[in-house]
């Protein structure tokens, strides 16, 4: 009988040090990333807004979170909003019948400007930064101003 147990014992301390050795080995490997391994997301992306017709929505992925791009129907001329698709619950992304854009998950609903329609209960729609180049009909998602490199 006590043959067994000692077994069972020494089973038990080998799986035991074999689990901190693997997971010792997990965090090592973690730490210390390679030049190669890591991955950059790009700082800013173009996207061409020539396709996008009135009332369209578009949508990109920028430094890992969703944003997206909404050529306005409710103006005389064209223009754009463009916004993360997260409502004001964080957790779920924004439904948008042609009309206004709704909350997926609390039902909180947006104008087409970004701004709630029951302002009593949230913010305006957080923005990414990005501006646009009218004469070539892009949109730079990244950047706040104009680079010196292109022109309006």
């Amino acid at each position: 009988m006590s043959d067994k147990r000692q077994i069972y014992r020494v089973i038990l301390q080998l799986m035991s040090y074999s689990g901190i050795a693997v997971f010792l080995w997990v965090i090592f490997v973690a730490t210390f990333v390679t030049d190669e391994e890591k991955q950059t997301l790009p700082e800013s992306i173009e996207i061409s807004l020539q396709q996008l017709a009135k009332g369209e929505l578009t949508h990109v992925l920028w430094q890992g979170k969703k944003v997206s791009i909404l050529s306005r129907n409710d103006t005389k001329e064209i223009a754009y909003l463009v916004y993360y698709d997260l409502g004001a619950s964080g957790n779920c992304p924004l439904f948008f019948n042609g009309k206004i854009l709704k909350d997926t998950c609390i039902g909180t609903k947006y104008q087409q400007t970004g701004e709630p329609i029951n302002k009593n209960k949230v913010d305006d729609l957080e923005s990414p930064p990005h501006y646009f180049i009218a004469s070539e009909s892009k949109i730079i998602i990244g950047v706040s101003t104009p680079q010196k490199n292109h022109s309006d």
